[in-house]
């Protein structure tokens, strides 16, 4: 089988960098380092760091995960529950004062700084099938995070083509806020460094067990 360390490497290289390019975005008001491109919508602040953490998570995996195991389970976790928190906000229409605790959101918004429910959905998702990769978990959860990481997939390229076509349904299933396209364009290749990232991982337990 292949080697996919190449495309997990340079693809959460490309993760980490755009990510930080949004947050600098963010902190120095450059509108399409947050946007990609003018008058779309913004990557909320929040989104970025929870990208930023899942690229930097699946390079310390894929150099060796033992090793840095310490370092993998506090990064996924703090993406984990910001998503978290961002869902219990919706879900009980509440403000836990996450949403700009690093930067201030100037534009007129019902929750300034707030990541579409959508964006939390899947970095969740994301964070989730992530734990149980690392955890070496049962077949039953390796099938589960397969399903997270397909699903995560496939909401961002319904949100792409939604901009492609100009079909804001589809990258506003939620009716309250849009997916940004540059978050779409990063849960996309995120998705499928975890795939791959399962894949390798079921892979290796298959050698060792033949051993």
């Amino acid at each position: 089988m292949p080697d996919k360390s190449p495309f997990i490497k340079i693809t959460s290289w490309v993760i980490i960098a755009v990510s930080v390019a949004s947050i600098a975005g963010w902190l120095f008001d450059i509108e399409l380092l947050k946007t990609a491109l003018p008058g779309f919508p913004s990557m909320k602040v929040n989104t970025a760091i929870c990208l930023l953490l899942c690229g930097t998570v699946a390079l310390f995996f894929i150099d060796d995960a033992e090793k840095h195991f310490n370092i993998i389970i506090p990064l996924n976790l703090i993406a984990f529950v910001l998503s978290a928190l961002t869902l219990f906000e919706y879900a009980f229409d509440v403000n836990l004062r996450i949403d700009e605790f690093l930067v201030k959101e100037s534009a007129a918004d019902v929750a300034p700084g707030r990541m579409a429910l959508t964006s939390a959905s899947c970095l969740a998702m994301l964070t989730m099938g992530f734990a149980f990769v690392t955890a070496q978990a049962p077949k039953m959860f390796n099938m589960t995070a397969q399903l997270f990481f397909m699903i995560v997939a496939f909401l961002a390229i319904l949100a792409i083509t939604g901009y492609i076509f100009d079909m804001p349904f589809l990258h506003n299933l939620s009716m309250s806020k849009s997916m940004a396209l540059l978050t779409a364009g990063l849960l996309l290749p995120q998705s499928l460094v975890y795939m791959a990232l399962l894949r390798n991982s079921i892979t290796d337990d298959n050698s060792n067990s033949r051993r």
